[in-house]
């Protein structure tokens, strides 16, 4: 291999270690941009089509943002992974595991009846029409 190719591969090697280190050290952030995203993506969603999917994903973010609490936490005092939350707040996920919703509100600090005891589930209509 000549010199020349030598270096190019090195040099790419290289930005990979950098790459690969940036993303370690911005993870917190990166985090917090996929959090945000999930917020948006359900206020688009709250707007356009409320479903009791999205209503409870809805009703998740407020309590945490009532508690100043962010899904890694949530996940810690749930008892769940990080990813497990972020799975369930995410938009394209269609369905909920009963458990893991009971394990969040106990996470949350509130019962089911509390957890239902919101504005965004008197208002929804029937899904099977």
């Amino acid at each position: 291999m000549n010199d020349a190719v030598w270096d190019l591969r090195s040099l790419m090697e290289s930005h990979l270690i950098y790459a690969i280190a940036y993303i370690i050290a911005n993870l917190p952030n990166i985090r917090k941009c996929v959090y945000a995203s999930a917020i948006i993506s359900v206020d688009f969603l709250w707007v356009n089509n409320m479903n009791m999917k999205t209503a409870i994903v809805e009703r998740i973010l407020e309590i945490c943002k009532e508690r100043n609490m962010k899904p890694n936490e949530l996940a810690v005092r749930a008892g769940v992974t990080p990813s497990t939350v972020y799975s369930m707040l995410d938009p394209r996920r269609k369905d909920l595991s009963v458990t893991t919703f009971k394990k969040l509100c106990d996470g949350l600090g509130v019962s089911l009846v509390q957890f239902f005891d919101a504005g965004v589930f008197r208002e929804l209509e029937q899904e099977i029409k």
